[in-house]
């Protein structure tokens, strides 16, 4: 039975038990007790059982209520040191802390300030290091559209920039090793309202072969016609410069080793896909799918796709429709947004399918069709249009034998061109299997073209 318990039980002797402060240390509880009569003389009386059980219970109450209150006092005793071992613990991290953060303050940092090495200490903004060097610099003017000077020194007061960063704060605090760069504030120009008009990026298609790759963004630059709010003054020039764009066309050099990179175009396919991904699993062979993103939008689609994409083949837009609106085969005569909204809209239909990754920036256009209208709208959103350089013509649907026969002309760096849907495969199927049997046992590795562009070029021929 717990103390508590006990303590309970005997709580009905309470009023009892200061009758019997002195029962409880007795060695005979409960045996006669002594009193005095009238005449003060001792007399010795029998106690009755039932007075012996009260005044045993009483005091064995008072020795109980005694422990139970021993116990909270040696309780309370403990919670109060481990409380300011609490307290200690906390003060030494907070002392700790205030030390640290003194160091930090006063530990010296060297930095360099136009050329001159500077060491601070307490202070460490720019204005300090300013101030030890000595540089003096003076504010810029507030000037016109066209330049002239409306005021004198009522520009900006300074120019700073740390580690090629601008700074426009003087108390902007230095690190150990930082470059500052402190000059004469900049010309401030009055506010004005400006008509603005795109310059295209200028467009080249260079070179031949089958990997088509974007250098440059594509991006256009802006030509304003300002006029200054205060001035009134008109000027106008280019306040942002195209960002011209090259595609560069050339074909892979992997010199001694035997690779090729097998692409399926038009998929996923319901049907036909699965077969392509169970061949190349039992060959340990790589491919590209290039994909149509309505295609990954259905449940198969996006389910085929994480399956390529959990195999380590590369998944690339195909466009979302394939430029259905135009025909089906060439996106070049749609707009510029909706050529933009073909290639990005596929790449979209690809993340949300893998968990919105990272998608390759790789593409291949319908029909592999692209001029420098088109260069100049996607550039900002893909680093390489990929072609071919053996098409097997599967898309026919010629035969296995048509199919295989173009097939085993392949050699070394080749990207072939096969489709595993926009229509009956099962040829195709048929004919890659034979291919992947007879050229793995001729030592080739099936890669993709990501894996393909990592060799170098092979030389353009001069003509």
């Amino acid at each position: 039975m717990s103390d508590n318990k006990n303590i309970d039980e005997l709580a009905q002797y309470k009023d009892v038990s200061r009758y019997s402060a002195g029962a409880k240390n007795s060695i005979n509880l409960g045996s006669n007790n002594y009193s005095r009569n009238n005449n003060s003389q001792p007399r010795h009386e029998e106690v009755p059982d039932a007075d012996k059980e009260i005044t045993y219970k009483a005091a064995q109450y008072s020795r109980e209520s005694d422990r139970k209150y021993s116990h909270k006092r040696i309780q309370k005793k403990k919670n109060r040191k481990k409380r300011k071992a609490v307290y200690a613990s906390v003060l030494s991290v907070i002392v700790i802390a205030i030390i640290g953060l003194i160091a930090y303050k006063f530990w010296p940092i060297t930095v360099t300030i136009n050329g001159q090495e500077q060491t601070l200490t307490y202070d460490k903004s720019i204005k300090q290091a300013v101030d030890q060097s000595q540089i003096k610099v003076h504010p810029g003017n507030y000037v016109a559209v066209d330049f002239s000077v409306l005021k004198r020194n009522e520009g900006y007061e300074f120019y700073a920039n740390v580690n090629d960063n601008d700074i426009d704060n003087l108390n902007y605090e230095l690190k150990d090793g930082d470059t500052v760069k402190y000059e004469d504030g900049k010309d401030k120009m009055e506010d004005y309202t400006s008509i603005k008009e795109e310059i295209p990026a200028a467009a080249k298609i260079v070179g031949t072969g089958a990997i088509h790759k974007f250098i440059g963004t594509g991006e256009p630059g802006i030509w304003s016609q300002m006029t200054g709010k205060e001035s009134k003054k008109y000027a106008e020039r280019m306040t942002e410069e195209p960002h011209d764009i090259t595609c560069k066309n050339y074909n892979p050099n992997p010199g001694k080793d035997k690779v090729i990179a097998l692409t399926f175009d038009d998929g996923p396919s319901e049907e036909y896909t699965n077969k392509i991904l169970d061949l190349l699993q039992k060959y340990n062979a790589k491919a590209t799918f290039f994909v149509i993103g309505e295609q990954v939008e259905e449940d198969y689609g996006k389910s085929l796709v994480a399956k390529e994409n959990a195999a380590g083949h590369l998944v690339c837009t195909h466009t979302y429709d394939h430029g259905r609106a135009v025909g089906g085969t060439d996106i070049t005569s749609m707009s510029a947004e909706k050529q933009i909204m073909e290639v990005t809209k596929g790449q979209e239909t690809i993340a949300k399918a893998l968990g919105n990754k990272q998608v390759s920036t790789i593409c291949r256009l319908p029909g592999g069709n692209i001029n420098a209208v088109t260069l100049r709208c996607i550039g900002k959103y893909v680093t390489a249009e990929m072609g071919w350089s053996l098409d097997t013509k599967d898309w026919t649907c010629p035969g296995k034998e048509k199919i295989l026969s173009a097939l085993n002309q392949s050699s070394s760096g080749e990207i072939i061109l096969c489709h595993d849907g926009g229509g009956e495969r099962s040829q195709t199927v048929a004919a890659v299997e034979e291919f992947l049997k007879s050229y793995t046992e001729k030592g080739y590795k099936f890669i993709t073209v990501e894996e393909m562009m990592n060799y170098p070029e092979s030389p353009q021929s001069e003509n």
